[in-house]
């Protein structure tokens, strides 16, 4: 599980999320919301921008109550949301799924 603590430790150690063009998918040093969430989970390790199925298992592993569908439309968002520019609004929905998890878990 990831503590509000720990989410404001993986937004400062990522603070450079981007929206991910094509040509740069496989840059080690580039990444979005959801790769930074997946690398900070797993100790640097994984893609920059990772795909919407790493992203729900990742989800899944600090929410255990989501279904798959759950986790992989909320993987959708983030992304989409990342992709689209608005990096803000991606943070805020990682932020829920993080927030709400410890409410439940």
């Amino acid at each position: 599980m990831i503590s509000q603590k720990r989410f404001k430790q993986l937004q400062q150690q990522y603070s450079a999320p981007m929206p991910c063009p094509d040509e740069v998918r496989g840059t080690p040093d580039l990444y979005c919301v959801a790769g930074a969430f997946l690398r900070f989970c797993h100790g640097g390790i994984g893609l920059g921008f990772p795909e919407c199925s790493e992203t729900a298992t990742a989800i899944q592993s600090i929410h255990g109550s989501l279904s798959w569908d759950e986790a992989y439309d909320i993987a959708d968002h983030i992304i989409k949301a990342n992709d689209n520019g608005d990096i803000v609004l991606a943070w805020q929905l990682l932020n829920n799924v993080i927030c709400v998890a410890a409410s439940v878990d």
